[in-house]
């Protein structure tokens, strides 16, 4: 019976150390929807040392994400945080989409109106396209069948835009500023069963980058 009971009390404490290691394990990849922080654009003249300069880029390494994440776009400056359509070459839709004066996307339109050479701003670029949502509480939808566009930071109530990725796995899509077209970063809608971007990665890279862009605007100014 002594050794009945041994045997009995080791079982219990594997079943033990089992159940808390079970309950430490981290939560697989993609098990909840991820929340992403993403800079567009910033201000350097802090950084700097009083350099009148603005960064022009999306402060995230090349993305992936699952299909129900959230990204919040903290826009800083006059740039738009656009997500194009998904399957779509990200440069040959800029290319076609949004490179030129009068193209669909693009920042600058002819004003018919006023005559022929006369410019002004592309309405479809410079406000959203989605209309009632782009906040915390509302984010906008993005399946990956069109484009969906904050508009221009500065004209937006917050300098934030929220959108819910809703495209399915395996789509592949990017993120663009219409003002300023070389602003863009590519975005990979992964399965389930793999690891998306982690938030601290994206920190990391935007500390470092932004420590790099403000060194570079002192020494040039």
């Amino acid at each position: 019976m002594g050794r009945n009971r041994k045997k009995l009390a080791v079982l219990g404490v594997v079943a033990l150390l089992a159940s808390l290691f079970v309950a430490a394990a981290p939560t697989p990849a993609g098990a909840a929807p991820a929340d992403y922080r993403i800079r567009v654009g910033t201000f350097l003249a802090k950084r700097a040392g009083g350099a009148p300069a603005d960064s022009m880029r999306f402060y995230t390494p090349r993305l992936r994400v699952h299909r129900g994440d959230t990204v919040k776009f903290k826009i800083k400056g006059f740039h738009t945080a656009t997500l194009t359509p998904a399957g779509v070459g990200l440069k040959r839709w800029v290319r076609r989409k949004a490179s030129g004066v009068g193209e669909k996307w693009a920042a600058v339109a002819r004003d018919r109106d006023d005559g022929k050479g006369h410019l002004k701003f592309n309405n479809r670029a410079a406000f959203p396209n989605q209309q009632g949502c782009g906040s915390g509480a509302n984010p906008c939808n993005y399946s990956g069948n069109g484009v969906v566009n904050s508009g221009i930071g500065i004209f937006l109530p917050k300098p934030r835009f929220v959108v819910k990725i809703n495209a399915r796995a395996g789509s592949r899509f990017g993120f663009i500023c219409l003002v300023h077209p070389g602003m863009r970063k590519k975005v990979r809608v992964v399965g389930r069963g793999t690891q998306a971007t982690k938030q601290g990665r994206i920190d990391r890279y935007r500390d470092r980058q932004l420590d790099e862009d403000a060194a570079n605007a002192a020494a040039l100014h």
